[in-house]
């Protein structure tokens, strides 16, 4: 592909090489050109649909920005047949030339040279869409490369190519969830992800209904109301509902699940999706009708145990055939009323095995999760660590069912996701999985990532632009996308920050055990040489951009986590390697965050309070724990404090300010508001038989929960010490407290040992405090368990 002088839409700096990626030959950049120019005037069909006047629109935008001419939109019946025209959409004039477009998938689309005229045109509603992004992209070299990079190149005069082409993108459903969590200009993320051919909620597989539940995930109870039904008819449900839990919209798919055998719940699932349907073709137009509705199981685990659905499990042998009998008999019935609708199931947690005894019916979508709690996502699906993983994916392919994905990336969600912050990437991952993906005939993709707007994840962009390329488009060469988007997205930065990216992905490489993202949050290439390394080359790569750049913006963003994990792990030695002080560090940091939040796109208010918690956040990455006198002489400990501790509002604990404690917060129970005075019953156990001063250690990976003590109640509501016994950490290990409430997560402490016996053996010290009339006789103050310190010894070495 000829080289092009390229710029960035915002800031350009200086003239870019664009890298030319393999393609399809039918669909390779065009050497071949026509001896007329393209023409200047955009033809669109009378009564065109949103999706292709929008196209037009766009099409005629960056048209105007390549080559600085004005470009007009007409309509056909307007349109002058001498005039050279590029057609977009389903125009008469295409019909006229051979494109029958009710011949057409939903994302198929075609591009045609005719004489002086050229037709980019599609199914409905994405397909002309689809073709105007092939005809920018491969076709003239436009790259958007994330929501504030797009690459535009600059023409006086274009050719009209010669074309002939029809194609529809590999998957027919693609959507990668970018935009959560992010503070940036959501309209053009929207734009962007657009311009990358994802179809989210526009898709023949998850289009929205008028009734937006209806094609949502985890959505049981829209089909079968719990408030209408959960006290007269107890049955439907897995379990009695609360009184306040029934008021509780938000929350409503974690709380338990329908009975898959009560053929009432059948019933009136079948009846409800009938009158959605019907709402659906009254008050849409037809080429949005949905034509997949979600009957999705909810996002919890408590299945109902009756002796029904008891029976169904063993005679069936798994809880993926007790659903699938429920979601057969709808899809079923729906299948005479309107061919066309098809039922999408999960298959999810105890669920994502697929069934022996039955199959699902021809209508119904089986959605695969490849779970991120058993799922290497920096690995492929075909490699050594996701075997089970691979093989639970290709019995529902050898059951002959239709499906789609959805899988989990390195997720940047708030909480135990992407905390402690790691430098890491999972880039290797992505191709191999699309290619496998399409091998087995999966019909959509949804990736959960999440953008971790506190620390991001590195190379976030990067990723997202390759998944939405590869998803369109398979055959692409994944290294070449990936020179292209570096070019593009840094600039002058490119070589370092493609040697950081290079050093990056080989430490992941060989990583020698499974890397499964919640439970194995331990990175053993993640040591002070490789951060010096990493400090080094994104230093370079500042220095070669202009303060203030986009490119220089860029880079930044990718600093921030690496940042945050040397100021969080002085164990890793960076400080003393570097010589580089950790106040200067911490100096750079808060420096770094505070310009991101300089950024236009952050509004006053989230400026403030993002400001606010940037200092707490610093105050507690800079958090002395001093250690008990009883503890000093100890020379292998592990110290954890609030910074490490996890609220749960929603359960009444949180981090609260704590005078009394030499850390000045600590993480408090306070109960549930109208739960308080049963949930502080010491005399009354609660879930699993616990109390309020019950703490435990549990370890996640392996589901072992060896170590739990019931503490004894000082009446002077000051903190006090209380250990417990040994224990050997997994690479997920949390502390609990307060019926599992209260949570401190203790993997910093685990390292992956080479089998070493012994190494991750740990003895456990909490700092705990109890206030309040449940507690203490005659208190005055509202009722509280303090937690304000963790502490891990080696148990080896005796307490004096």
């Amino acid at each position: 592909m000829k080289r092009l002088n390229l710029a960035t839409r915002t800031g350009a700096i200086c003239g870019l090489a664009l890298v030319g990626f393999a393609c399809h030959a039918e669909s390779a950049p065009t050497t071949q050109k026509t001896a007329e120019r393209l023409g200047t005037v955009i033809v669109c069909a009378p009564g065109a649909i949103a999706p292709e006047r929008k196209a037009a629109e766009e099409l005629k935008g960056i048209l105007s920005r390549i080559t600085g001419r004005e470009y007009t939109i007409v309509l056909e019946d307007k349109a002058a047949s001498d005039t050279p025209a590029i057609y977009v959409g389903q125009t008469a004039f295409a019909g006229r030339v051979g494109l029958d477009f009710a011949d057409f998938a939903q994302e198929e689309y075609a591009l045609k040279t005719v004489g002086e005229h050229l037709v980019i045109g599609g199914g409905q509603p994405n397909g002309s869409w689809n073709g105007v992004c092939h005809f920018l992209t491969r076709e003239l070299g436009c790259r958007f490369l994330a929501w504030d990079c797009e690459v535009v190149p600059h023409h006086q005069d274009l050719l009209l190519p010669a074309l002939n082409l029809r194609r529809e993108p590999s998957f027919a459903g693609r959507h990668i969830n970018v935009a959560r969590f992010r503070q940036e200009d959501r309209a053009k993320i929207s734009r962007y992800m657009r311009w990358n051919y994802a179809n989210a909620h526009t898709s023949p597989y998850d289009r929205l209904s008028t009734e937006r539940e209806a094609t949502m995930c985890h959505n049981s109870f829209y089909w079968v109301d719990h408030r209408k039904y959960a006290k007269s008819h107890p049955e439907y449900f897995s379990r009695t509902f609360r009184e306040e839990e029934l008021k509780t919209k938000e929350t409503r798919y974690q709380m338990g699940h329908v009975c898959w055998t009560n053929h009432d719940v059948w019933d009136i699932t079948l009846r409800k999706l009938r009158e959605v349907i019907k709402k659906d073709h009254v008050k849409l137009p037809k080429w949005k009708w949905p034509t997949v509705y979600q009957i999705s199981q909810n996002d919890v685990q408590g299945y109902c145990s009756c002796p029904k659905c008891e029976a169904a499990l063993k005679k069936l042998g798994n809880l993926a055939a007790v659903q699938l009998q429920y979601i057969n008999y709808v899809a079923e019935a729906i299948a005479k009323d309107y061919p066309d609708v098809k039922i999408m199931a999960f298959a999810y947690v105890h669920t994502e095995d697929a069934p022996g005894s039955i199959r699902p019916a021809d209508n119904v979508i089986i959605q695969w999760a490849d779970l991120y709690t058993r799922s290497d996502c920096y690995r492929p699906l075909t490699g050594k660590f996701n075997t089970t993983q691979k093989a639970k994916l290709e019995g529902w392919q050898e059951l002959g069912a239709t499906f789609s994905i959805w899988d989990y990336w390195n997720m940047g969600i708030p909480g135990p996701y992407f905390g402690p912050p790691r430098v890491e990437i999972m880039v290797d991952s992505i191709a191999p999985d699309l290619r496998y993906f399409a091998r087995v005939g999966a019909k959509s993709l949804f990736f959960e990532v999440d953008f971790c707007a506190k620390h991001p994840q590195n190379f976030f962009d990067l990723q997202a632009y390759l998944g939405y390329q590869l998803m369109a488009d398979i055959s692409l060469a994944e290294e070449m996308l990936i020179k292209d988007f570096m070019a593009g997205y840094y600039g002058p930065a490119a070589p370092a920050m493609t040697e950081f990216l290079t050093m990056l992905r080989k430490a992941v490489k060989n990583e020698k055990e499974a890397l499964v993202y919640i439970t194995n949050p331990v990175r053993t290439y993640t040591n002070g040489v490789f951060l010096a390394e990493v400090y080094r080359l994104l230093k370079i790569a500042l220095a070669t951009v202009p303060a203030g750049s986009d490119y220089h913006r860029r880079v930044q963003q990718e600093m921030v986590t690496p940042l945050a994990v040397i100021i969080l792990n002085p164990q890793y030695g960076f400080c003393k390697r570097t010589g580089l002080p950790k106040e200067d560090i911490v100096a750079e940091y808060r420096k770094l965050q505070l310009d991101r939040l300089e950024q236009p796109w952050v509004n006053v208010e989230r400026r403030k309070k993002d400001t606010v918690a940037l200092e707490t956040e610093i105050a507690g990455m800079t958090l002395e724990i001093p250690t008990p006198d009883f503890l000093k002489t100890r020379t292998k400990i592990v110290k954890f404090a609030w910074p490490q501790m996890n609220e749960s509002k929603h359960y009444g604990v949180a981090i609260e300010s704590a005078p009394d404690s030499p850390m000045g917060r600590a993480l408090v129970a306070r109960g549930k508001r109208g739960q308080e005075k049963g949930l502080h019953n010491l005399n009354k156990s609660f879930i699993g038989g616990l109390y309020p001063d019950n703490f435990g250690i549990h370890s996640a990976s392996d589901k072992r929960s060896a170590t739990t003590i019931k503490t004894p109640m000082p009446q002077d509501e000051k903190y006090h010490w209380y250990r417990m016994a040994a224990f050997e950490l997994g690479p997920n290990t949390f502390l609990w407290g307060f019926y599992w409430r209260m949570r401190v997560g203790l993997s910093p402490a685990f390292s992956n040992a080479d089998g070493l016996p012994g190494y991750n053996v740990w003895e456990t010290w909490i700092s705990v405090k109890y206030a309040g009339p449940s507690y203490v006789q005659g208190s005055q103050v509202r009722d509280g368990i303090f937690l304000d310190r963790v502490i891990l010894v080696k148990p080896e070495q005796s307490v004096e």
